[in-house]
């Protein structure tokens, strides 16, 4: 990495601020923005370090924008717990796998998810097996998100599972919570990390707290079936997205 100037930690901030107000406002989709722009002027590792500790904070504060029920914990755990096996594997799993082939799979996959959602029939998973689907979606979001840094599958299983508003924005986070921090560990063991970007983290995460709380404040505003297309134009863009840089190679 070359070395960090003053313009590009404006253009970083402005990149993390405009992302940051995406997630606050639907919940998600913050590495999905910031690192492949940032990514455009510095290496992909480097972009993706940048990003984590950001995304912690506001993952952090999104998690406990309601009371916790004991229900919350039940649909969790059996997401997470395998989930963070699977960000280890995913991370392990990084410097041998063809990463394109990868995201043009998982692109595909979200395609096809949105698209069956402007269907007259739609995805929606039956209550009695929701512990094995999340299970299931918790290993895939977390293999696939070691490896792209998109951990869209989370997503897609809380879309169909038709969770309220504030339920779904709650729970997505606490699980991006649980992936990044696994995440920082991942890429601290692999010496992703150095003085000069843990220094830069710091301010960068005061301007995503920003632009998080910006996104809130829009987010309070949308109706309910408002905030559910919102959520799926941004999973079709980030399934788009990753078919694009799967075919670009």
């Amino acid at each position: 990495m070359g070395v960090l100037t003053d313009l590009f930690f404006w253009g970083a901030a402005g990149v993390i601020f405009v992302a940051a107000i995406n997630k606050g406002t639907f919940g998600m989709g913050f590495p999905l923005i910031a690192t492949p722009l940032m990514a455009l002027f510095i290496d992909v590792p480097t972009a993706v370090v940048l990003t984590l500790i950001p995304n912690v904070c506001m993952d952090i504060y999104q998690s406990f924008s309601r009371p916790w029920q004991q229900e919350d914990v039940r649909r969790l755990l059996p997401l997470i717990v395998p989930g963070v096996v699977g960000v280890l594997v995913g991370t392990k799993l990084l410097a041998t796998l063809p990463e394109d082939t990868l995201r043009l799979c998982l692109g595909l996959v979200i395609l096809a998810f949105a698209a069956s959602q402007l269907m007259p029939w739609k995805i929606r998973l039956p209550r009695s097996n929701l512990t094995l689907w999340a299970a299931a979606a918790g290993v895939v979001s977390g293999v696939i998100g070691g490896v792209t840094n998109v951990f869209t599958p989370v997503t897609m299983f809380f879309y169909a599972a038709e969770l309220e508003k504030t339920a779904f924005v709650q729970s997505i986070g606490a699980v991006f919570l649980a992936f990044k921090l696994t995440q920082v560990a991942a890429t601290y063991h692999f010496e992703l990390w150095t003085a000069t970007l843990a220094m830069l983290s710091v301010p960068l995460a005061g301007i995503a707290l920003l632009g998080y709380w910006c996104g809130r404040r829009i987010q309070m505003r949308l109706p309910e079936t408002t905030f559910r297309w919102g959520v799926l134009v941004v999973l079709a863009i980030a399934g788009l997205s990753l078919v694009l840089r799967g075919l670009g190679g």
